[in-house]
């Protein structure tokens, strides 16, 4: 259910551009997903569920898909935990449309993967 959020942000988000722009913003939203995802997988996961002995937030495993537990329930909490994070990053970009110039894709990808990366972690600290 949340990750159907991703179709009405671009809808919404098609909507507000010029016809011209519409490819852009459904590339850029496509680019989100399979980016956050990455984030996710390689750092995200790690520092919010991963296991430290000393007790320290962001345990020392669960990064780059290490010391993963193949079963259903760690899948399941992982897809989850992503679809947060995905339209998280489809609601930066919405701000996006609002300023008065248009962020550049690579300067949007240098705000946005961090602040992906550590906005939904430290919301899973928070709320242990």
């Amino acid at each position: 259910m949340i990750f159907s959020m991703q179709i009405g942000f671009s809808m919404f988000e098609v909507g507000c551009v010029q016809a011209k722009s519409t490819k852009n913003v459904l590339i850029k939203n496509a680019l989100d997903v399979c980016i956050t995802s990455v984030c996710w997988a390689t750092v995200g996961h790690g520092l919010a569920y991963g296991r430290s002995s000393s007790g320290v937030f962001g345990g020392t495993n669960g990064y780059f898909v290490g010391g993963w537990s193949a079963t259903a329930d760690f899948y399941a909490s992982w897809l989850f935990n992503w679809t947060f994070v995905s339209t998280a990053a489809t609601v930066v970009s919405i701000i996006n449309l609002f300023g008065d110039e248009p962020f550049r894709l690579a300067s949007f990808y240098s705000f946005e993967i961090p602040l992906l990366n550590f906005c939904h972690v430290v919301g899973e600290w928070c709320s242990c």
